[in-house]
């Protein structure tokens, strides 16, 4: 308990509050810097020393202390909007993830974009000291009634869909690269066509 409120002490928390009788105060030990608009989720990664989150400004980072620079809470991986590609659908995209989570075991991570969108991110081992996130094709769609939807008039090489989210897709047969299983070299990849939003 805390005697007295007006002490040096106190007047460094950020908030106080009262339960049964006893006073709690708050301080701030860490500040995260690193992203530019509302941070919208944060979690634990599983067991490790690490924090998963996700904000307005299109990214999805995952910190750790450095301590190297005396336990500074530092962004180690940053994925999202990092190139301008997140994929899905481009309106919903321009207003960042509102919401994300990672896998028990802090090798994979989704965030939500606020188009309705999922955008997942996967860690593979390139060899013993390395590992690179990749983002892998995941369930797209629309998150309100499909009013209607047509094949492409001229050989069915595309399907056009609206819904009462607002929005129009396009889905189609895309090629993608396979992320390389860590029993293959790095440079081998395989490619695949898989209909998905485009």
């Amino acid at each position: 308990p805390i005697e007295d409120l007006n002490d040096t002490v106190s007047s460094e928390a950020r908030f106080s509050f009262i339960v049964e009788g006893k006073v709690f105060l708050v301080f701030l030990e860490s500040l995260l810097v690193g992203h530019e608009d509302w941070v919208t989720s944060i979690h634990w990664l599983s067991d490790r020393m690490q924090l998963f989150s996700t904000s307005m400004d299109r990214n999805m980072v995952i910190w750790a202390p450095d301590v190297t620079a005396g336990g500074v809470w530092s962004p180690t991986v940053r994925v999202g909007d990092v190139g301008g590609a997140l994929g899905g659908c481009i309106g919903g995209n321009l207003l960042g993830f509102v919401g994300g989570c990672a896998s028990p075991n802090g090798e994979a991570i989704l965030g939500i974009g606020y188009g309705g969108s999922f955008h997942y991110w996967r860690r593979q081992k390139l060899n013993e000291e390395e590992s690179r996130w990749f983002p892998v094709s995941f369930i797209t769609g629309h998150f309100d009634s499909v009013n209607d939807l047509a094949w492409e008039p001229q050989g069915n090489q595309y399907l056009v869909s609206a819904s009462a989210d607002q929005t129009c897709r396009i889905f189609a047969p895309a090629k993608s690269a396979a992320v390389p299983s860590s029993s293959s070299s790095p440079s081998s990849s395989s490619s695949s066509y898989q209909w998905r939003e485009i």
